[in-house]
């Protein structure tokens, strides 16, 4: 090997964080409150019948009373789920919804009207975590899609 063909080689290229791409998990969406309360009707369906729709419907981005009503039909959604069926609902979920289901628990422990069911929360995540892994946490704190 000659001694300039060493300065060719682009060494960015073996760099980790130029080989993924980047996925931002705020994006903006633009929902209103009659779509919110009405997703809120169909709880009805059953939660994984409706959990795909839960998950699309997130409200990034936005604010005030469409955001409140999201977190309401979140809660109502992940409370109406016994604590014995938690285990095999987590099983059947995959990875991308479990992400959502931890970060909705987290989002739901801090609202002062969620606490007193905070302990489901907890449920939610303990097993998500034992069926998914540490990731699913990490990557809700650092806001990363990929970690």
């Amino acid at each position: 090997m000659e001694t300039a063909d060493w300065r060719r080689i682009d060494v960015d290229q073996y760099d980790h964080e130029l080989q993924w791409e980047h996925v931002s998990l705020h994006t903006t969406t633009s929902y209103t409150t009659a779509e919110m309360e009405q997703l809120g009707a169909q709880l009805s369906q059953g939660f994984t019948a409706i959990l795909p729709q839960v998950v699309a419907m997130t409200p990034w981005g936005q604010q005030g009373a469409v955001r409140d009503t999201y977190a309401k039909v979140a809660f109502a959604l992940l409370t109406g789920v016994r604590i014995g069926e938690i285990k095999s609902t987590v099983a059947a979920l995959s990875a991308e919804n479990a992400q959502w289901v931890v970060s909705a628990c987290y989002g739901l422990m801090a609202q002062e009207w969620a606490l007193d069911k905070a302990g489901v929360l907890l449920v939610w995540i303990e097993e998500s975590i034992a069926r998914f892994g540490e990731g699913l946490v990490v990557r809700h704190l650092s806001g990363e899609a990929i970690v």
